[in-house]
């Protein structure tokens, strides 16, 4: 039995089809331009730093003029996408909970994220909620690991979309599984006994 189930958040709950498209929309910019900087920065805001350094680095990259209303509009686009989780994913936190499991997240995502996750629909069936920016640590740290396993127990099956967090998981002696789509992870869960074996129909 383990001890919780622990799924990472970005891409491995939410995939918004509409952020980039969005984003471009409010820039003026093409949503594939959007798409190749939007990374740049982002791990120092996950860690904790200012979102106007993020926001205004990347407006700098699209060629955009960083002003703070145009940093708050871009702030609240990224944050209402990023909440929506596919239905899929919902169903699978809800299911390991019905088999008896607790469930955390556990995600590399900044101060507000951390915040707006809070008030999230799908958050009543999530037991733990672990960010990483008010935790001051960030995966793949060991630190951040350690710190998850202190407080749900040392036999954890961990679900990522980024192979050095999934190596690092299994270097702290969890279960862990890259992230490929919601049908992988369910088959996953079910392989390593999280989740029960579909019935099979009589024939």
């Amino acid at each position: 039995m383990f001890d919780a189930v622990v799924f990472d958040f970005g891409m491995v709950l939410s995939s918004p089809p509409t952020l980039f498209p969005a984003l471009g929309k409010l820039f003026g910019v093409p949503a594939d331009t959007v798409a190749r900087h939007y990374e740049q920065g982002r791990h120092a805001w996950d860690a904790g730093g200012p979102a106007s350094d993020y926001w205004a680095g990347l407006m700098k990259l699209l060629g955009v003029e960083p002003t703070p209303e145009l940093m708050s509009a871009a702030l609240d686009t990224d944050l209402a996408a990023w909440l929506r989780i596919r239905d899929d994913a919902w169903a699978l936190l809800r299911d390991c909970r019905a088999a008896g499991h607790r469930v955390a997240v556990l995600s590399n995502a900044p101060n507000e994220m951390a915040v707006a996750l809070e008030t999230a629909p799908w958050r009543a069936d999530v037991d733990d909620l672990f960010v990483s920016a008010p935790l001051g640590l960030i995966k793949p740290e060991p630190a951040i690991y350690a710190h998850v396993a202190e407080r749900l127990g040392e036999r954890l099956a961990f679900v990522d979309d980024r192979a050095p967090n999934v190596e690092a998981a299994r270097a702290a002696g969890w279960e862990a599984h890259l992230w490929v789509d919601d049908a992988h992870t369910r088959a996953w869960l079910t392989g390593i006994g999280v989740l029960p074996a579909p019935a099979i129909a009589p024939a």
